[in-house]
């Protein structure tokens, strides 16, 4: 998630699937269909977000 300063986030999210990265570099930098299922946001209900812990993942702090 990419959070902005007027407050917005921008998120991608799909089912976990290796087809979705490989098509995208088979691909780029057009889209094609990599044979993965549509992400359903009602069977995905509820998304639960974690708080992420600093000294395990520095990166995300930096």
């Amino acid at each position: 998630m990419c959070f902005f300063n007027d407050n917005s986030v921008l998120t991608q999210m799909s089912i976990s699937d290796m087809r979705i990265p490989i098509a995208y570099c088979l691909a780029w930098p057009d889209r094609i269909d990599s044979g993965v299922s549509e992400l359903s946001l009602e069977e995905s209900s509820p998304l639960n977000f974690e708080q992420i812990e600093e000294k395990r993942y520095p990166s995300f702090f930096n």
